[in-house]
């Protein structure tokens, strides 16, 4: 190091009064210039703790492994599925748009979706799919399915937002007519998936 701070020491002097900084030699450019190695980790454990440090640093939000999922229903009526990619309902939302509030247990499972989604911030976007059950080629009974599935779940929208609170840019309101995954023994099938997490 010594030998270099007299190597450049010599070479300013050469350039007094030429106006222009000297040229550094390669050899003395990068013995001025070079970093020093990082140190080898200590033992396999102490590489490993800096990794899972560094992993944490990379996803802060990774947390423990959740608990298995319990199916079991006890006094719940709505829950997040075991996947987390819906809200299952314990009872259908039969929920007539002509109603300014639905009946029992409809008013109930809609209260428990609302409480889910205060406790769950998490959970951007709920999307509400109202589907009638049965298939037809008939454009008109086509269009009037998907029209009083839509009704339906705008119904359902309002009450979450209005009576529930929940904010109306976490939801969407979907009637899709007819389906082949709709329950035969309803009229109207309401699904509520997750659309977005955080």
């Amino acid at each position: 190091m010594a030998f270099t701070r007299n190597l450049l020491k010599g070479l300013a002097g050469i350039c007094v009064g030429c106006g222009q900084s000297p040229a550094l030699p390669p050899a003395a450019h990068s013995a001025v210039w070079r970093a020093p190695a990082p140190a080898a980790p200590v033992s396999r454990a102490g590489s490993r703790n800096s990794a899972n440090a560094d992993a944490k640093l990379a996803h802060p939000e990774s947390g423990p492994p959740t608990a298995p999922c319990d199916r079991q229903w006890r006094q719940r009526l709505a829950r997040f599925s075991c996947d987390g990619a819906a809200i299952e309902l314990r009872h259908e939302v039969a929920f007539n748009p002509m109603q300014r509030v639905p009946k029992e247990p409809a008013r109930s499972v809609l209260h428990a979706v609302g409480q889910l989604m205060r406790e769950h911030p998490e959970v951007l976007l709920i999307r509400i799919e109202v589907s009638t059950h049965g298939v037809s080629h008939d454009p008109d009974k086509q269009r009037q399915a998907v029209a009083s599935a839509q009704r339906r779940a705008d119904a359902i929208f309002r009450q979450l937002w209005r009576r529930e609170k929940v904010s109306a840019e976490r939801m969407e309101a979907l009637g899709v007519g007819y389906s082949s995954g709709a329950a035969a023994d309803r009229r109207f099938t309401t699904r509520i998936r997750v659309a977005q997490r955080r």
